[in-house]
């Protein structure tokens, strides 16, 4: 037996506008919230899952809702918050929860992230290198990803290497933070992302 739905335009209205956008340009996309919608729904009846929380629950309808709205995207507290209508501190939460259970995925695409805004500042520090300037900063722009892969190349570093202290946050917003990086250390980031 297969089953076949319709998602009504007035249950696609009520969601987020990014969602809903989505669901209205992609039928694939409702085939596969109506899918989802339709396992999840069944396996409860049946008894095959019984979840110990709403987090959890939420948890697990969004490892397989994200992939399908936001295909190659870290889970973050303000996608959970404005896209799903999750309460933001456990938007946060779960955000935390997701970016720990797929944690090898999200680790290998922020440390590429980070290689690429590395290598794109590597001209501009190597001009800096050849006047003398080694502590001159570079400007890097990283998403959370990234930032947190940085934290671990810079943190397996010399902590003694003066030139940590230049390491700078110019700007941060909520999914992308602007890094000011000492162009002496751009070959040994570089260096220890290709090892």
């Amino acid at each position: 037996m297969k089953f076949a739905t319709e998602i009504d335009d007035a249950q696609i209205a009520s969601l987020a506008a990014p969602i809903a956008r989505q669901l209205q340009s992609d039928p694939a996309k409702r085939e596969v919230l109506a899918r989802i919608a339709l396992q999840q729904m069944v396996a409860w009846m049946a008894g095959r899952t019984s979840y110990q929380s709403i987090s959890e629950m939420q948890a697990e309808w969004l490892l397989q809702l994200l992939p399908a709205f936001y295909p190659g995207e870290p889970p973050s507290a303000e996608r959970l918050f404005n896209d799903f209508g999750i309460s933001y501190g456990r938007a946060g939460y779960l955000a935390r929860v997701l970016l720990e259970r797929q944690q090898t995925q999200w680790r290998q695409l922020g440390r590429k992230a980070l290689r690429e805004a590395v290598q794109a500042a590597q001209q501009e520090a190597a001009a800096n290198l050849a006047n003398g300037d080694a502590e001159k900063t570079v400007s890097i722009p990283l998403d959370g990803a990234a930032y947190r892969e940085l934290k671990v190349v810079l943190a397996g570093l010399d902590a003694a290497d003066p030139l940590q202290r230049y390491v700078t946050t110019r700007s941060a917003g909520p999914v992308r933070r602007l890094i000011g990086l000492p162009s002496g250390l751009v070959g040994t980031i570089l260096a220890r992302l290709e090892a």
